[in-house]
């Protein structure tokens, strides 16, 4: 096993079926988070997309250090149609995790959002598409690339 810190685990099977995301597309996460008791879900995040529709996948989790995007460049590579790349950045808004490129890179793999704890940048580039984007705030600081990380931990 892969030492803390640095762990990429596999995401349990089996795959959400297409009807149930549909479902979810069709409601709010309010209500969503009425139904799971109120338990899960962060406080505080914005969308920063157009908000023209819904953003609705299957969640790749990642853990990173405050300001690292290390381990969600790799979540990328690893992600593909109908996933969320949701982050848990420990809530740090001084760097930047991802930005204009790294939502193309998304973008080009069919990946629906991110779900960002944290910082982005490139704002107004988010703010023209419909690719998904919710953070905690905007900085113009970069990230850095050092570790550690992990993913679907």
């Amino acid at each position: 096993m892969n030492p803390i810190g640095y762990r990429i685990l596999s995401r349990p099977a089996p795959a959400v079926a297409a009807d149930v995301l549909a479902g979810f597309a069709s409601i709010g996460s309010a209500q969503i988070s009425d139904c799971m008791n109120r338990l899960y879900g962060v406080s505080g995040l914005r969308p920063l997309h157009n908000g023209a529709r819904r953003t609705v996948g299957v969640a790749l989790t990642v853990k990173t250090r405050p300001g690292d995007n290390l381990m969600i460049h790799k979540a990328i590579s690893l992600g593909g149609s109908g996933d969320v790349i949701v982050v848990d950045g420990s809530g740090d808004t001084s760097n930047a995790l991802v930005g204009e490129l790294m939502m193309m890179d998304a973008q080009s793999r069919g990946i629906e959002g991110f779900v960002i704890d944290g910082a982005v940048r490139d704002a107004d580039v988010f703010a023209q598409g419909e690719f998904g984007c919710f953070a905690r705030d905007v900085s113009h600081k970069g990230p850095y690339k050092d570790g550690p990380g992990e993913i679907n931990v």
